[in-house]
């Protein structure tokens, strides 16, 4: 009766996770979009592009707040695997993501500290 529980706690998690994750990708890549095409290719104001943009994220987000809820009802029926499965691609980009932007703002800007943690890194896995 225990497992049972846990698994379906699990089901249920990735039921949430999976109503929630590909929504928050839609709504940055729809706002970013928007910013793209307003303030580079029709060359507006940022200001207009910043303030389009956030009136998408804002619709997007009221409109999948009812989509993900039919999202999550349709999610909690189904086996945790599929579930798994279903919300590998969009962890795994966001990663990607998380780790490039990590990656151009905080290394690449400072290579003197990031190559002074890589020589304190070195150092530590030869003591090992």
């Amino acid at each position: 009766m225990s497992e049972q529980i846990h698994l379906q706690q699990y089901q249920r998690f990735f039921a949430i996770l999976f109503s929630v994750v590909p929504g928050l990708n839609a709504i940055v890549a729809l706002a970013g979009l928007t910013l793209w095409l307003i303030a580079d290719i029709a060359e507006a104001d940022w200001g207009v592009g910043i303030g389009v943009a956030a009136l998408v994220a804002l619709l997007s987000f009221i409109g999948w707040v009812f989509l993900g809820m039919g999202v999550r009802a349709w999610a909690e029926r189904k086996p945790t695997g599929l579930l798994v499965g279903l919300c590998s691609p969009f962890l795994v980009v966001d990663t990607v993501f998380m780790a490039w932007l990590f990656y151009d703002v905080v290394i690449k800007e400072r290579e003197e500290e990031a190559e002074a943690a890589l020589n304190v890194a070195q150092a530590l896995s030869q003591l090992v």
